[in-house]
C-alpha cells in the first residue's frame, strides 16, 4: 500500500438535489493502482483509496459500498475506493505533502448550488439540520469536572465552526502513521459522559504508549487500533474476519515473550476489551456487561493465533488446533448503555 497520502475533502453526488455533497474529511493515496484491493477487491478505473477521519454527514451512503460499510459513519477510520473525481485536495492542510497537486475538482462542471438562510450560505438542507443540531451542544461549565474545563473551553471557543484537533497515530499502533481529527461532537460526547468514538479511544491509546516510552515499558505493551479488528458491521456471518485477523497477526508475528498486546474491539455500539499473551495462548477479555457472547471476538482470536503458532514454529511444538484459553476477567460493571467506553479506556491504563 503506497505510504504518501493527502488530507481531502470527499464528496458524492447529490441524486435529489444534483451537483456534489461534501460529506467527509479523510486522506487519499493518490498512488492507488487499478489492481490495488481494498477489503479484497481491486479498485478499478478511475477510483482511489481513501480513508475517512472525519464524518461531515455520517448516515449519507458511500459510493462505493463494500459488504462491510454501506454509509460514511461505517466506514470511519477505515479505507474504501473513492472516485478520483469525487476527491477534493485540501490544500490549505497538504502544504508540506508530496505527490500531485490537485485532484480532478468534484464541482467542476456544477456550480455549487447555494440557499439563503438569513446571512448564510448553506449547501443543503441536511446540513441546515446538522447546524442546528450542534447549536443545541452547549457545555455547562458550572457542573463540569475542573480538569475538563480547559478541553471544553478550546472546544467551545475554536471548534465550533467545524475545526479539529490533529493527533498523529504512529505505526505502532496503526500498521502506518496516519493522523486521527476530534470533532467539537467528539469532544462534547467525551466530556459528557456520552456514547465516544473510536477516535478517543486511539488518542487515549496513543497517550498510553508515550506513557510506556517514559516508564521504560515500550517494550512490554503494544496497543492495536480498534479499527483494525473490529468488524464494521455485525449483521454478516464473519464480518470479513479473515482480513482482521491478517491485520491482528501483523502485529503478533515478531512477538517477544512477556509482551502483552491490548486490543480494543467493537461488538456493535459496545466496547471489549483483549490483552493476548501469545506465548500463552492466552486472551484476557474484559468486558463491561459481562455477557457470555463473544462469538465474533474468540473467532477472531483463535484465527490469528493459530496462524501465530504456524508461522513461529509454535504449532509443532503444541497442537495447532488447540483452541486458545480466552478467559474473563472481573471488570466493573457498566449501569447505563454507553459507558463501555470509559470503562475499555480504564483497562487499557490497568497497571500504567
Amino acid at each position: 500500500m503506497p505510504v504518501d497520502s493527502q488530507k481531502c475533502k470527499l464528496y458524492i453526488f447529490d441524486e435529489v438535489q444534483g451537483g456534489q455533497l461534501l460529506v467527509a474529511f479523510g486522506r487519499v493515496w493518490l498512488e492507488s493502482l487499478p489492481t490495488d484491493t481494498v477489503h479484497g477487491i481491486p479498485l478499478g478505473e478511475g477510483n482511489v483509496r481513501v480513508s475517512i477521519n472525519v464524518p461531515k454527514l455520517k448516515k449519507l451512503p458511500l459510493p462505493i459500498p463494500t459488504y462491510d460499510a454501506t454509509t460514511v459513519e461505517d466506514a470511519v477510520n477505515g479505507f474504501v475506493a473513492w472516485p478520483k473525481s469525487l476527491v477534493e485536495l485540501d490544500m490549505s492542510m497538504n502544504k508540506a505533502s508530496r505527490g500531485p497537486s490537485q485532484v480532478p475538482d468534484p464541482a467542476a462542471g456544477n456550480k455549487k448550488r447555494q440557499k439563503k438562510a438569513g446571512n448564510k450560505t448553506i449547501d443543503s438542507q441536511t446540513e441546515v439540520q446538522q447546524g442546528v443540531q450542534e447549536q443545541k451542544l452547549v457545555f455547562d461549565f458550572n457542573n463540569m469536572n475542573r480538569v475538563m474545563r480547559p478541553l471544553a473551553y478550546y472546544a467551545h471557543s475554536s471548534m465550533r465552526q467545524g475545526n479539529q484537533i490533529e493527533v498523529p497515530i504512529p505505526y505502532t499502533i496503526m500498521g502506518f502513521d496516519m493522523p486521527v481529527f476530534l470533532s467539537f461532537e467528539d469532544i462534547y460526547e467525551f466530556i459528557n459522559l456520552q456514547e465516544i468514538s473510536a477516535n478517543c479511544i486511539l488518542v487515549y491509546m496513543r497517550y498510553l504508549e508515550e506513557l510506556c516510552r517514559i516508564n521504560g515499558q515500550a517494550e512490554k505493551f503494544v496497543f492495536v487500533s480498534p479499527s483494525l479488528i473490529s468488524p464494521v458491521r455485525t449483521d454478516t456471518e464473519d464480518a470479513g474476519r479473515r482480513e482482521r485477523a491478517d491485520n491482528l497477526l501483523s502485529f503478533l508475528r515478531d512477538a517477544p515473550k512477556e509482551r502483552l498486546y491490548l486490543v480494543p474491539h467493537n461488538r456493535g455500539r459496545h466496547w471489549v476489551l483483549g490483552v493476548i499473551d501469545p506465548w500463552e495462548d492466552l486472551v484476557l477479555y474484559f468486558d463491561p456487561l459481562r455477557e457470555k457472547k463473544r462469538d465474533d471476538f474468540t473467532e477472531l482470536m483463535n484465527m490469528a493465533l493459530t496462524d501465530w503458532k504456524i508461522t513461529t514454529g509454535e504449532g509443532i511444538r503444541r497442537r495447532r488446533d488447540c483452541k486458545t484459553k480466552i478467559s474473563n476477567r472481573p471488570c466493573p460493571l457498566q449501569e447505563g448503555s454507553v459507558e463501555c467506553g470509559y470503562f475499555i479506556l480504564g483497562e487499557n491504563g490497568l497497571d500504567m
